[in-house]
């Protein structure tokens, strides 16, 4: 299995990933556009495998940030979630679910990705807020009990929380829709 060592992690690029599964016996790779605001872009990628199973991945990306995501956010988004659906699916996770063409989309231009355990950023937080009130939990302290019932510490938050709280409250909203 081809690897890449960023940072010290081992990330498996999303191709390498989709050879694993076509070996494997996969079904198919569905892929879905969510959401495209002209800047917010969100996509859908379910696997099915030989036995039925089913695998979904999202990825988001925002037109205009830095890197490759800000120049190409739909086909960047494209690829990290189908990577994230095959590495719930089993296909090249090592240290993490996030393929290398993932990781390497969100480095922040200059080939360093962003410190994860960094405070996160009012982006998220907001973003975080706004998942919850579409959610239905409009009040702070509703919001807070949320947080915590998820197992997060409210909202002090490093930047890998608050991502893995993102894509848990997408994956929530998105089965509600």
């Amino acid at each position: 299995m081809k690897t890449i060592t960023i940072h010290g992690r081992e990330y498996v690029p999303v191709a390498s990933r989709v050879q694993m599964a076509h070996e494997a016996g996969l079904q198919s790779i569905t892929t879905e556009l969510v959401h495209y605001d002209g800047e917010r872009v969100v996509v859908r990628a379910v696997v099915t495998l030989a036995d039925g199973r089913t695998f979904t991945g999202y990825a988001e990306e925002v037109r205009g940030s830095e890197g490759i995501a800000g120049k190409s956010p739909v086909e960047v988004a494209e690829t990290s979630a189908v990577g994230r659906a095959l590495g719930f699916a089993g296909f090249g996770s090592t240290d993490s679910i996030a393929s290398a063409d993932e990781v390497q989309a969100k480095s922040n231009g200059n080939g360093r990705v962003k410190d994860p355990s960094a405070p996160a950023t009012e982006k998220q937080i907001r973003y975080i807020r706004r998942l919850l009130s579409e959610l239905g939990f409009e009040a702070d302290e509703e919001q807070e009990q949320a947080m915590a019932a998820a197992g997060f510490p409210g909202f002090d938050l490093t930047r890998a929380q608050a991502s893995e709280a993102i894509e848990r409250l997408k994956a929530k909203a998105a089965e509600m829709a």
